[in-house]
């Protein structure tokens, strides 16, 4: 095929490893895999024969993975920089050899159909704090999309012109879900609002980043990390200058007090992302095996057909009653 100018190959490389002039045998490691690139020739040759950008699932069908457990070590802070842990062994159990059959049924099913303007060949489910004691795959556990070309790693925006099965979607996302959960798991009622972040005379995207930035710690900032700022910048804020995370303390622990002891470590990001998880998987499995309804994760919202709207709105308000004691606010976009 590169004789005949259809690709182009780039070898594939190791890399040498530094040598200060010990005597020692060079030391190589994988660096680069072998690239194919098809050129101009080859893509116009396809397009005449109706194969586009978007079409190539359609004639390449993807494999699903063969592993759908994947456990991290707890994750490093660095001289101020979050480094997640690295990949490790496990051993299955009765518990992960469960979850493993209901990812790889999951798979399966929703393989068959088709997301258009995107991709989907299978999830992994992803467990966190793996090398920490007591671990029993009960932190963690988001499933994610195999692959670049998946429909999780596509722009906000874009996600409503997608199609499933040629028919239009819709995503149903849980309002504020880990603060949603931790009422629940607290004993705590949800306010009588829509929108849990809006607290009345405060901005909901400074709330917002004030709330995400300490859950996702394990106690309380004295100052607006770099997450919060980047979170208030993507919503078209700056950082307030007359506000710190101290200064806003009293005011969010007043309208959110199950928050006062997170510090203690009774409750971690790891335990509220694995509740959401199985929120999740639990409203998709739910709506594959009694209704044959193809639901796809976004985290902590879904993508359904809209016609499948009801249903599954529905069995996602079920599923988190069912792990929390309460309902939720529920969002159509």
């Amino acid at each position: 095929m590169e004789a005949t100018g259809l690709i182009e190959v780039s070898l594939g490389r190791n890399s040498q490893a530094i040598d200060f002039g010990g005597g020692q045998k060079p030391v190589y490691t994988p660096s680069l895999a072998s690239r194919l690139k098809p050129t101009h020739l080859m893509v116009s040759i396809a397009k005449e024969a109706g194969i586009g950008d978007q079409d190539a699932t359609k004639h390449f069908l993807p494999q699903l993975p063969k592993q759908v457990i994947e456990v991290r070590a707890k994750s490093q802070n660095i001289r101020g920089r979050k480094v997640k842990g690295n990949k490790i062994k496990f051993v299955h159990t009765d518990k992960s050899r469960a979850m493993e059959a209901e990812i790889k049924e999951l798979n399966q099913f929703l393989v068959s159909f088709e997301l258009e303007s995107a991709g989907f060949a299978g999830y992994r489910r992803l467990f966190h704090e793996g090398d920490v004691k007591g671990f029993d795959f009960q932190w963690g556990g988001r499933i994610y999309g195999v692959g670049d070309y998946n429909y999780q790693n596509m722009k906000k925006s874009d996600r409503p012109n997608l199609r499933l099965d040629g028919d239009p979607i819709v995503e149903i996302d849980i309002n504020a879900s880990y603060l949603s959960i931790l009422h629940g798991i607290s004993g705590y009622p949800l306010p009588e609002r829509d929108d849990l972040y809006d607290i009345g005379g405060m901005d909901r995207t400074i709330i917002k980043a004030w709330v995400s930035s300490t859950i996702g710690h394990h106690c309380f900032h004295t100052r607006w990390p770099k997450n919060a700022i980047q979170e208030m910048r993507d919503a078209g804020k700056e950082k307030p200058k007359e506000m710190t995370m101290t200064s806003l303390q009293p005011t969010v622990l007043d309208h959110f007090p199950m928050l006062a002891d997170w510090p203690s470590g009774r409750v971690t990001w790891a335990d509220l992302m694995f509740i959401e998880s199985e929120i999740i998987i639990g409203t998709m499995v739910e709506l594959m095996r009694s209704y044959s309804v193809p639901c796809f994760s976004v985290h902590d919202s879904i993508i359904v057909k809209k016609k499948d709207q009801q249903i599954a709105m529905e069995t996602l308000g079920s599923q988190f009653l069912g792990r929390t004691t309460i309902e939720p606010r529920l969002k159509v976009k």
